[in-house]
């Protein structure tokens, strides 16, 4: 039997057998480790793991905000999502989601 895929084609971490999830889990520990160990930059090592996210887990989306306590803002760090869709998005705001600052007063 072929396993389910979410709307994106991608599989649902419920369809996958549990020693195939463990794997795809543990697939994913070691591609962060590895972006940890080799780089030092921040923004690679949270984006390796929202790619991750959506790629592994098979959700639609993924996201990171840092908190900035100085500015009351939140800061969004790393996304993943369909290419098109954030494209749309930031076409329809106007503006890119990278390192964009949220505030949060």
């Amino acid at each position: 039997m072929p396993k389910k895929k979410n709307k994106a084609g991608k599989r649902n971490h419920n369809d996958v057998a549990a020693p195939e999830y463990q794997k795809a889990k543990l697939v994913l520990l070691e591609r962060i480790t590895k972006t940890l160990v080799n780089t030092l930059s921040l923004k690679n090592v949270l984006k390796t793991i929202t790619d991750g996210m959506v790629d592994v887990f098979g959700y639609a989306g993924s996201i990171i905000f840092i908190n900035d306590e100085r500015h009351n803002s939140i800061i969004l760090k790393a996304l993943s999502h369909d290419a098109k869709v954030i494209s749309s998005v930031e076409k329809l705001i106007g503006f890119s989601l990278d390192d964009h600052i949220f505030r949060t007063d």
